[in-house]
């Protein structure tokens, strides 16, 4: 008897040297769907160059960040958050994987435990692949940060770019003040209370790790 089952792929898509340098996504979106030899109900995504390259950062910030000298220290418990889009309240909202929608989302958000502390969320690390190059765009991620009460009462909140503009870090500051004097209202809360929660939001521009390959050790191979 033949059982029924889904197959969900992950396709990476990298050059030897680090230097495409061509909107991969554009190049993608040409391509029909139906020219693949997927099955109707399989998946398959799709990594060009710069999401690996995106990918890798994370991967390796989250590593420094777990040091002794790191940001959330070596005893910290590390999960993958997810929004909790039930009524449900007991709804698990956390996992140490990542599913394939997270990674191929414009952020991820990582959440960060202390064992001495309980199990409360103490902060979270919101790796975020835009550009910040307008005041729009940020508001939308705070939008969603408060949506979804991820920021709460003393809770740090560290957003995590890898393709920040120059601009970015002044542009966010911008954001923030915006959004604190129009969310207040209708959250029906305190400004102060608003303010307070956004001082612990702050802005981190990660620098890009690009792996590179050496031809003559692959070719060796």
């Amino acid at each position: 008897m033949a059982r029924q089952h889904n197959v969900i792929g992950m396709l990476f898509v990298y050059n030897h040297d680090g230097g495409y340098d061509e909107d991969f996504n554009k190049a993608l979106e040409s391509i029909n769907p139906s020219q693949a030899d997927v099955a109707e109900n399989d998946r398959v995504g799709v990594f060009g160059p710069k999401q690996v390259i995106y990918l890798n950062t994370i991967a390796k910030d989250l590593l420094l960040a777990q040091t002794k000298k790191g940001e959330i220290g070596t005893d910290a418990q590390v999960q993958f958050h997810y929004p909790n889009l039930q009524t449900i309240r007991f709804a698990k909202t956390t996992s140490t994987i990542a599913n394939l929608e997270t990674l191929l989302c414009p952020w991820v958000v990582i959440h960060y435990t202390q064992p001495s502390l309980g199990l409360s969320p103490v902060g979270y690390f919101v790796y975020y692949d835009g550009r910040g190059s307008s005041v729009e765009e940020f508001q939308y991620l705070l939008d969603y940060l408060f949506k979804y009460q991820i920021a709460t009462d003393n809770v740090k909140i560290s957003i995590r770019m890898v393709w920040a503009c120059a601009d970015a870090p002044a542009i966010f500051d911008r954001a923030k003040n915006n959004y604190a004097d129009d969310y207040w209202p209708i959250a029906n809360v305190s400004p102060e209370q608003v303010r307070q929660r956004m001082a612990k939001i702050s802005l981190q521009v990660v620098t890009s790790l690009v792996p590179r390959f050496s031809e003559v050790e692959l070719g060796m191979k």
